[in-house]
């Protein structure tokens, strides 16, 4: 048994409550009476373009990671621990050499490009690797099949998961008492990351708090003004303060497990009574975890042209024409005030992302993958399960049924914009 320090590597899950990487971490260290080392890494993996590297991060997105990463340091520091950020895995790599780690723990990402990541940093490596799935809202063991034979189709899946009365997994709290002491090592400085100023238009409100206290904040004050009596009315909206959860935001960075907000819905529920509405975002709790589990049965086959489909979709577009995309230049006034938002702000509607999506791949012939890139480039929430599930899901190459969705952006203006109001708001100099 390796008697080593213990480093636990915070990667999508930035926070102490209900982390069992961080209770696996936490407890190793006191088993062996050693030290711990908590560390993140600060260059975030980019998807590539079909054609070549893949476009920087967003502004707004590093500004948001860095801030739950500062909330998470602040946390620990409060324990008399600290937060160690290093910029890239052979800078982790290299740490753990030189500190003799035998232990680094950390949750486990079934995405190609982050599996890539962990065999560089174990390669030929003399400590003990621990690697724990916890970003799920149900646990392996209580799935009711085996997670290689996740079902492909949604409903197929959320109806296995309803017939076995299978709702989440049960939250864990952060482990108690003090906590081991870190290792005598020179800290590496953090990164200055601009925060970019405000944009008075978007959804995402100037005073929302990045990090485990801003995220529990956030959702119990939804709660308690009632937003699961109203979600279904007002979940297509396109744009407003408290039109949707915003959870994705909270959820990409793990500042708030799936399974901490579903208690706190659940608790709101046993007092006010469940309803359509607040099903409906347990919901869409379920579609976030049907893609990880297909990541978990397909893995890097979701990341080909074709995807899960036997041909690719037909690609016309040229990078060009993703430029005049990406930068809200199109034909289509709704696609580009959306695109346009997602440009300043970082974030976007659901039923706006579905709509500039469709349009990439349907009406400009665009390789569903650079859509897939620039978005993770961009979103405040990127998560790359959910990305790339959505992504395949609408060029028909993921798990639709139906083999991929259009929206026809003249019909879905009517519907959602008729008015105009979005598209002036995005569009008017």
């Amino acid at each position: 048994m390796n008697n080593g320090g213990v480093i636990c590597w915070f990667r999508h899950d930035l926070r102490l409550d209900d982390n069992a990487a961080w209770t696996r971490a936490v407890a190793l260290a006191r088993e062996h009476h050693t030290w711990l080392l908590p560390v993140v890494l600060t260059q975030a993996l980019d998807l590539p373009l079909p054609w070549g590297p893949g476009p920087a991060r967003g502004l707004r997105q590093q500004a948001w990671w860095h801030q739950a990463r500062l909330a998470l340091r602040t946390q620990l520091q409060a324990l008399g621990s600290d937060l160690v950020a290093v910029p890239s895995v052979d800078a982790l790599r290299q740490l753990a050499l030189g500190v003799t780690a035998g232990h680094l723990v950390a949750e486990a990402i079934r995405a190609p490009y982050e599996q890539e990541q962990v065999k560089r940093l174990n390669y030929n490596a003399p400590w003990d690797w621990h690697s724990l799935w916890q970003s799920t809202l149900v646990a392996p063991k209580d799935l009711p099949f085996a997670p290689e034979e996740v079902p492909r189709v949604f409903t197929s899946f959320r109806q296995k998961l309803e017939a076995a009365g299978v709702r989440s997994s049960e939250a864990q709290p952060a482990p108690q008492g003090g906590l081991p002491p870190m290792p005598d090592l020179p800290k590496p400085a953090w990164p200055d990351v601009r925060v970019p100023p405000h944009d008075r238009r978007s959804s995402v409100q100037a005073d929302r708090n990045s990090g485990e206290a801003g995220a529990r904040a956030h959702w119990q004050a939804l709660l308690d003004q009632g937003l699961p009596k109203l979600y279904l009315e007002t979940r297509n909206q396109l744009s407003g303060a408290n039109f949707s959860s915003q959870l994705s935001l909270d959820l990409a960075t793990g500042a708030l497990s799936a399974r901490r907000a579903v208690s706190m819905l659940d608790d709101y529920e046993q007092h006010h009574g469940r309803s359509k509405s607040s099903y409906w975002i347990w919901f869409e709790l379920m579609w976030r975890d049907h893609f990880r589990w297909l990541h978990w049965r397909y893995g890097a086959t979701l990341y080909r042209a074709r995807g899960l489909a036997e041909a690719a979709p037909r690609v016309s577009a040229t990078p060009e024409d993703w430029q005049r995309w990406c930068q809200g230049e199109t034909s289509a006034a709704l696609v580009n005030a959306g695109m346009r938002e997602l440009l300043h702000t970082g974030y976007l509607s659901n039923r706006m992302r579905q709509i500039v999506a469709s349009f990439w791949v349907n009406e400009m012939g665009g390789d569903w993958r650079a859509g897939a890139a620039w978005f993770q480039s961009q979103l405040l929430d990127e998560d790359v399960y959910s990305n790339q599930g959505n992504w395949a899901y609408i060029a028909g190459v993921g798990s639709d049924p139906r083999g991929g969705r259009r929206f026809d952006p003249d019909k879905q203006a009517a519907q959602h914009d008729p008015q105009g109001r979005y598209q002036r708001m995005w569009l008017t100099p």
